[in-house]
Protein backbone atom coordinates (compact mmCIF):
# COMPACT_ATOMS: atom_id res chain seq x y z
CA UNK A 1 0.00 0.00 0.00
CA UNK A 2 1.23 3.23 -0.85
CA UNK A 3 0.87 6.18 1.49
CA UNK A 4 1.82 10.30 1.31
CA UNK A 5 4.47 11.00 3.83
CA UNK A 6 4.01 13.94 5.84
CA UNK A 7 7.13 16.39 4.55
CA UNK A 8 8.67 13.44 2.72
CA UNK A 9 9.93 15.95 -0.05
CA UNK A 10 11.84 17.84 3.06
CA UNK A 11 12.86 14.17 4.13
CA UNK A 12 14.11 13.19 1.13
CA UNK A 13 16.33 16.23 0.33
CA UNK A 14 17.69 16.18 3.90
CA UNK A 15 18.57 12.40 2.92
CA UNK A 16 20.05 12.84 -0.20
CA UNK A 17 21.95 16.33 1.39
CA UNK A 18 23.20 14.47 3.63
CA UNK A 19 24.86 11.38 1.24
CA UNK A 20 26.00 13.95 -1.15
CA UNK A 21 27.64 15.75 1.23
CA UNK A 22 29.43 13.18 2.39
CA UNK A 23 30.60 11.92 -0.97
CA UNK A 24 32.18 15.58 -1.32
CA UNK A 25 34.00 16.19 1.92
CA UNK A 26 37.19 15.30 1.31
CA UNK A 27 37.08 17.24 -1.89
CA UNK A 28 35.68 20.26 -0.38
CA UNK A 29 38.15 19.98 2.69
CA UNK A 30 40.43 19.62 0.27
CA UNK A 31 39.98 23.07 -1.90
CA UNK A 32 42.13 25.64 -0.94
CA UNK A 33 40.45 28.85 -2.00
CA UNK A 34 36.94 30.17 -1.64
CA UNK A 35 36.64 29.38 -5.44
CA UNK A 36 37.82 25.61 -5.34
CA UNK A 37 35.31 25.23 -2.54
CA UNK A 38 32.50 27.35 -4.54
CA UNK A 39 32.45 25.10 -7.75
CA UNK A 40 32.39 22.41 -5.58
CA UNK A 41 29.45 23.36 -3.27
CA UNK A 42 27.74 23.95 -6.58
CA UNK A 43 28.47 20.49 -7.81
CA UNK A 44 26.66 19.54 -4.62
CA UNK A 45 24.08 21.29 -5.40
CA UNK A 46 23.34 20.06 -8.94
CA UNK A 47 23.83 16.39 -7.48
CA UNK A 48 20.95 16.83 -5.07
CA UNK A 49 19.27 18.78 -7.36
CA UNK A 50 19.53 15.44 -10.09
CA UNK A 51 19.01 12.79 -7.58
CA UNK A 52 15.89 14.38 -5.99
CA UNK A 53 14.47 14.49 -9.87
CA UNK A 54 15.55 10.78 -10.68
CA UNK A 55 13.88 9.77 -7.22
CA UNK A 56 10.64 11.74 -7.32
CA UNK A 57 9.71 13.89 -10.34
CA UNK A 58 8.18 17.26 -9.17
CA UNK A 59 4.78 16.62 -10.07
CA UNK A 60 4.76 13.57 -8.36
CA UNK A 61 5.98 15.88 -4.97
CA UNK A 62 3.53 18.77 -6.27
CA UNK A 63 0.69 16.04 -6.07
CA UNK A 64 1.61 14.59 -2.43
CA UNK A 65 1.99 18.37 -0.93
CA UNK A 66 -1.04 19.67 -2.99
CA UNK A 67 -3.59 16.85 -1.40
CA UNK A 68 -3.48 16.46 2.32
CA UNK A 69 -5.46 13.71 3.92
Amino acid sequence: MNAIVANGRWRLQKAIETEVRRKYAQELAAAPNFWKRAMVQQKIREEIKRQINQLAPSDALYLSQRFRF
